[in-house]
């Protein structure tokens, strides 16, 4: 599983409520958009993972009150592929739990948006890598935290548009 948290303002160019037909019109762009995960991330061919599908969670407000931004989070498991979790650093923070719990508000009304997309693998064992497109798709996006569990141990890196693959 790969899972993405970011900013609503970064995807799809504001965080409040469309306020006209236009600004609908790009949410509903955006949210499309992010949802498209074979042009957003590449995984090694060799280990033949296939797309199951993706998934909008939610657009919703998050509270983020901690220093830091725990970003991602990586889980192998050989019975069902990968298990990969993105998350888009900003000025906010986050924990791991919170993503647990899917709707948090603070008094700024943060919102987020937040996309699963499931794999299958049939040689888990291979993933090795990663690459996005995301900093083409969506440019104000200015670096993704990635952090994950995998066989050998954790990983942890940072994506940026100069350096959009990480390998393990």
């Amino acid at each position: 599983m790969l899972e993405l948290l970011a900013p609503a303002a970064d995807i799809v160019g504001f965080e409040h409520a469309p306020a006209d037909d236009a600004e609908q019109a790009q949410l509903t762009a955006a949210l499309s958009r992010v949802q498209q995960a074979d042009t957003l991330f590449s995984l090694p061919e060799a280990a033949a993972c296939r797309l199951i599908d993706s998934q909008l969670v939610e657009e919703d407000a998050h509270a983020h009150e901690l220093d830091e931004h725990t970003v991602a989070d990586h889980h192998d498991h050989a019975h069902e592929g990968a298990d990969e979790h993105a998350h888009h650093g900003s000025e906010h923070a986050a924990d791991h739990e919170h993503h647990e719990h899917h709707e948090h508000h603070d008094e700024h009304g943060h919102n987020d948006v937040l996309v699963q997309y499931r794999y299958q693998c049939r040689q888990p064992q291979a993933l090795n890598s990663l690459s996005t497109s995301l900093f083409e798709q969506f440019p104000s996006l200015t670096r993704v935290e990635l952090q994950g569990i995998v066989p050998a141990g954790q990983i942890a890196g940072t994506l940026t548009a100069e350096q959009p693959a990480f390998s393990w």
